[in-house]
């Protein structure tokens, strides 16, 4: 039997937001302190924002479809990575080859670890984080160059599943004063 494959990958929309500059001082202060839950969305001005698809590797392909067909076990908890180098992923990568070819970026908040993914309830074949998106509070200057969602919390470890990875239209410079806001989902179709 001949069986037509069809393309499905994650949209990421990702928006760089910088920090009002009355509320810079205080900022750069709370980062430093760990404690930027203190300031709200009206506290921030978007300024960039853009749309990407991804890649979603073979191996994270069987991993779909395995946890929903047969018996690989499925894992529920996500998390969101980024990295520094211009890197584009292919289907062919593994977790590790994707971190030494994309070098991770860790210089945020919540290091050691990566930031999770939250996804809302999942419904109309959507599996979005766009009640709760992933937002990066950087401790030093960074460049980005693209963002990833894998099973495995801790920076650098690539012993879980690499199950998206996508790439920035142009490599983007982000300081202390700056967030990246992340939203990604995947959604079925029936054909």
């Amino acid at each position: 039997m001949t069986v037509d494959n069809y393309k499905i990958g994650f949209t990421y929309e990702m928006q760089i937001r910088k920090i009002k500059p009355e509320h810079k001082r205080a900022w750069v202060a709370a980062v430093q302190q760990g404690v930027v839950n203190e300031f709200s969305d009206e506290d921030f001005i978007i300024t960039d924002g853009w749309t990407s698809k991804n890649v979603i590797p073979t191996l994270a392909q069987n991993y779909i479809l395995g946890a929903a067909f047969a018996a690989t076990t499925q894992v529920s908890t996500w998390y969101v990575g980024l990295h520094s180098t211009a890197y584009t992923a292919l289907i062919s990568d593994t977790f590790s080859g994707f971190l030494t070819a994309a070098t991770e970026v860790t210089a945020y908040t919540g290091n050691p670890n990566r930031l999770a993914y939250v996804p809302n309830t999942i419904s109309g074949g959507v599996f979005t984080n766009s009640s709760a998106p992933t937002t990066f509070t950087f401790t030093s200057p960074v460049t980005i160059n693209g963002g990833f969602i894998t099973s495995t919390l801790a920076q650098g470890n690539s012993t879980g599943y690499l199950i998206s990875a996508v790439r920035t239209p142009t490599a983007k410079s982000l300081d202390v004063a700056e967030q990246l806001v992340v939203t990604a989902g995947v959604s079925l179709t029936s054909v």
